[in-house]
This record gives structure tokens, sequence and C-alpha cells, in this order.
């Protein structure tokens, strides 16, 4: 199964996508506002390409039961970019995406990023020490999807 698509043009149609999920992130799991809207974007390009309703870019292990899509996408091996065939999950919702990504930040090797949830800086960079990614801008990048999805709001824009 291969199933690339878009849930946005733009990055207004972005946020107005991400408001019921970033209320549930918030309320029920207790995010800072803007934390899941920036990972997303980052994951997705703004909505661009969204992997069978995966929006965090979740790998496929060998653990994972669910389906699975096989995609081309770029990996930094010894901090070098490298293109390659990966297996990603694959879910019926934004929602199971939503949900399943919490369940991954309860695993020890993300304890600090679930403990860091109210603090961009810190839950980025916590990501990145769990091994989320192997981008070695990972970080960097999230705090800058993060500034611009600020900044949008804050300078008229606000979503919501």
């Amino acid at each position: 199964m291969n199933m690339v698509h878009k849930i946005a043009h733009t990055r207004k149609q972005f946020l107005w996508f991400m408001v019921g999920l970033e209320d549930i992130a918030q309320n029920v799991y207790g995010f800072a506002p803007d934390i899941i809207s920036a990972q997303i974007a980052l994951e997705t390009a703004y909505g661009k390409k969204v992997i069978n309703h995966n929006l965090f870019n979740i790998k496929a292990t060998k653990s994972w039961k669910g389906e699975t899509c096989k995609v081309m996408t770029t990996e930094y091996i010894s901090g070098k970019p490298k293109k390659m065939f990966q297996y990603f999950r694959a879910y019926n919702s934004y929602l199971d995406s939503l949900k399943d990504y919490v369940h991954l930040l309860h695993y020890k090797r993300y304890a600090d990023a679930w403990a860091f949830r109210k603090n961009p800086r810190l839950f980025f960079q916590a990501l990145v020490n769990g091994g989320y990614a192997t981008d070695p801008e990972y970080s960097k990048s999230l705090l800058k999807r993060f500034n611009t999805i600020q900044h949008i709001e804050r300078h008229g824009e606000t979503i919501g």
C-alpha cells in the first residue's frame, strides 16, 4: 500500500486542518499549543505529503502489526543524506495517528520528550536525543516550524 496525499495547499489551510488535533493534543494529552502542529508541519511539508494518515512519519518496525506503506525518504547516515525506501505505519484516521504518536512517546526512549511536552525547545531536543529522526538538524527545524506557526498566529492570521 502506498498512498501519499495532501491535507493542505497553504500554511493557513494546514493550520485550519490542525485546529481539532491541536485541541485534543492540548486538552487531552497536555501538550503546549503548536508543538504538535510544528512537528506535523515538518514531517508533512505543511500537509503537502501525508503518508496514509501518518502525520508524524512513524516508521513501521518489526513489532508493528498494522498496515504499512513503502515510501522513498531521506535518511541521514553518518550525517549525510541518503535516499532510500522505508516502511511507514498506515492509519485509518488522523486521530489514530495522533493516538499512536502519544503511545510512542510513552516508551522509555522518549520519556524525556513526554515530560517536556509543555516546552517546545526541550521537547524537540528530547525527541532527537531519543532517536526520533536521523536528521542532525531535526530539533532546529522543528523549532523553526514552531516559530513560523507562532508568527502566523500573532500577525492577524489567527486560526480557529
